[in-house]
Formats: C-alpha cells, structure tokens, sequence
C-alpha cells in the first residue's frame, strides 16, 4: 500500500464526533426497534402487531405519498412483498423466539444476501 493510499484511509478513519453521536443514536434505535417488536409480538398477535406497524408508518407517511397512475398495483404489489409480507413473517419468528440476538443479527443479513445475489443474477460488479 502507497504512503498516499494509507494517509487517504487515515483521512476516512477519522469520524467528527458528531457523527459519531449520530451513528451510536441510529444504532440505539434500530436496536430499540428489535426489542418494541418484541415486545408488540408479545402483546397482541405477530399478524395485529405487523398490521399496526404499517398502519402508523402509512399514517406518518401518507401526507408526502403521491399517486404514480397507471403504476399503483405494482407499487402495492412491491410494499406487500417487499415490506408487509417480511415483517409479518419476522413477528411470527420474534414470538417463537427465546432470543432475540440471533433475530435481530438475521434481520441484517438481508444487505449482503442481496449484494451477493446481485453479482450471481445480475451480473454486478463490487468495487
């Protein structure tokens, strides 16, 4: 490794304090997610807790939506898959679950699946 290449990485090692108050602030809340979740599975049924959940997020959401004519069904068809179907299926596995650990670790491994599956089907190259 160049003397340049190193003193570049040395430049992106170094993260403002701010920032890194805002990334531990974004873990803490994504890790309070896992354990709300639990706890709402816990409460009422995984399939209530799921519909609830997008309930609000629809209702936080719905004043920025904008209605695409002609596209809606595949936009829902997208949602449904893509959102609904996952999280009702995480809230019937949180139930059943003792610990959360290996739920939430799983969650995440959606990120590197798809990258991994993008190069195999579509031909992507990482770089």
């Amino acid at each position: 490794m160049s003397i340049r290449a190193r003193g570049e990485i040395g430049k992106l090692a170094r993260i403002r304090p701010r920032n890194l108050a805002l990334l531990v602030l974004v873990n803490l809340a994504w890790a309070g997610n896992t354990v709300a979740v639990k706890l709402a599975v816990d409460a009422v049924a995984p399939m209530t807790a799921a519909f609830l959940r997008y309930a609000i997020v629809l209702g936080v959401c719905l004043p920025w939506l904008r209605w695409m004519p002609g596209r809606m069904r595949a936009i829902l068809g997208v949602a449904l898959a893509q959102g609904a179907v996952w999280i009702a299926l995480l809230n019937i596995a949180f139930v059943h679950a003792t610990n959360i650990a290996s739920l939430s670790i799983v969650s995440q491994l959606g990120v590197p699946f798809s990258l991994v599956l993008a190069v195999v089907f579509l031909g992507e190259h990482i770089h």
